[in-house]
């Protein structure tokens, strides 16, 4: 399975786990889509569908102490344990959301770059947020934070946010990415996100952070940032 990390202000995370087995089984839900704002976090789910699948860990009796299957009732009775979830869209689900409660993480910031100063109209293939940037990475674990800004009517919904780590000979040693069609739909006209790079291996040296624009539309980012930063217990 594929794991997804969002992360919260409040170094708090959830942790959503995405099934690639193909499994259809009945109580799996999705993100459709996913915003952070100034006023807080926004989770939009929906019904199991054909590409994606949440786990559902209901059916693994050694997983009851790791999830919640949360409905609009657990929120009203138990507000205090989500308060930093901020908003959880209840009214876009049609049944049950299913998150993961993880350690409470500290952060340490590596670097952060503003990408673009001022807008840039492109078509290209890749956008590079982070090129092959190598430093001490190994056995460590890091969170990459993409923040940019396109045009309202730039279609976003074919692009890939991809993160890849490298070892000195230039072997791929790990591969993440975002599909923006699955959890983009509502975040326009800014998109917010974070891919985590975990359990690095000893041997890597480096990782690169883009955007993936395979149908080459044009696109117009009015800013873009980057941020990463390690997790520490």
């Amino acid at each position: 399975s594929l794991h997804w990390w969002y992360e919260h202000y409040d170094e708090s995370f959830v942790k959503l786990v995405k099934d690639t087995s193909g499994s259809l089984s009945p109580g799996n839900v999705t993100i459709c889509s996913y915003k952070v704002s100034r006023n807080g976090w926004s989770y939009f789910v929906r019904n199991s569908v054909p590409d994606v699948n949440l786990i559902n860990p209901v059916n693994n009796p050694n997983n009851y102490d790791d999830y919640q299957l949360l409905k609009r009732a657990d929120i009203d009775k138990d507000a205090g344990f989500y308060r930093d979830y901020k908003v959880l869209a209840f009214d876009e689900v049609s049944s049950l959301t299913l998150l993961m409660r993880q350690p409470r993480l500290k952060r340490n910031a590596i670097l952060e770059r503003n990408v673009v100063f001022k807008p840039v109209e492109t078509s290209a293939e890749f956008f590079s947020f982070l090129r092959d940037t190598i430093f001490d990475i190994g056995n460590r674990s890091f969170v990459c934070d993409f923040n940019f800004e396109p045009e309202p009517h730039d279609d976003m919904s074919g692009c890939f946010l991809i993160v890849t780590v490298w070892d000195s000979l230039h072997n791929p040693l790990q591969y993440h990415s975002l599909n923006l069609n699955l959890v983009s739909l509502q975040t326009k006209p800014e998109y917010n996100y974070s891919l985590s790079v975990v359990n690095i291996p000893g041997n890597a040296r480096s990782i690169v952070a883009y955007l993936y624009n395979p149908n080459k539309e044009t696109l117009t980012l009015k800013r873009a940032t980057f941020r990463l930063s390690e997790f520490v217990r």
